[in-house]
């Protein structure tokens, strides 16, 4: 199609398994991690408003690393600096599992780092793939989709802790969805385009 950068689809496609399993990672995070702050923090507060306020502090704090990552996606190939990111999730996510009270908050800190540090390596390849009159139509499909698939994580980590699951079945889902964000990356072709796409002159 006219104004799309070579490879596009195949960039699609990747961005598609990305976004499912990164609002998966993310629906799933916003549930649980004021759980596990209540049931793992004992040592730091037993306070249920305490533990609400660190959890809203480590995903504030965390959602800083997408200046760092958006600066450096600006600078660099895509494809190492998604697998770099998307490498990680699952590792810090399955680390979460095992810690608690300070190693659960700083573990925490660092998986959603890694989570929200995705956020613009994903927008920067949309940019340099699809060209301006499509691209609004993509990023809102993006961002339904997004939502869409957060609010079903919602639904399965609560059919998890239902069925006597537990928080550590929840966190393993999430680290195996983790690695589908790999898989992605894996699709992504090998030299994204250095400038964004453009719409031709007919």
């Amino acid at each position: 199609m006219i104004g799309f950068a070579p490879g596009w689809k195949r960039a699609l496609c990747a961005l598609t398994l990305i976004t499912a399993a990164g609002g998966f990672i993310f629906g799933t995070m916003a549930f649980i991690i004021p759980r596990m702050f209540e049931a793992s923090l004992t040592e730091i507060t037993v306070d249920v408003a305490a533990t609400g306020i660190l959890a809203a502090l480590v995903f504030a704090v965390a959602s800083f690393s997408q200046l760092v990552t958006g600066r450096i996606v600006g600078r660099h190939q895509v494809r190492p600096i998604l697998m770099t990111i998307a490498l990680g999730q699952p590792v810090l996510i399955g680390l979460m599992a095992l810690q608690t009270d300070y190693a659960l908050f700083f573990a925490t800190l660092l998986a959603l780092a890694f989570i929200f540090g995705q956020v613009p390596i994903t927008d920067a390849v949309l940019s340099r793939y699809v060209p301006d009159e499509w691209r609004a139509k993509v990023l809102s499909f993006k961002f339904f989709f997004n939502l869409v698939i957060g609010a079903l994580a919602l639904l399965c980590a609560r059919h998890i802790l239902g069925a006597g699951g537990g928080l550590g079945m929840v966190m393993v889902v999430t680290a195996v969805s983790a690695v589908m964000i790999v898989v992605g990356a894996m699709l992504l072709p090998t030299q994204a385009p250095v400038e964004p796409a453009y719409t031709k002159s007919p």
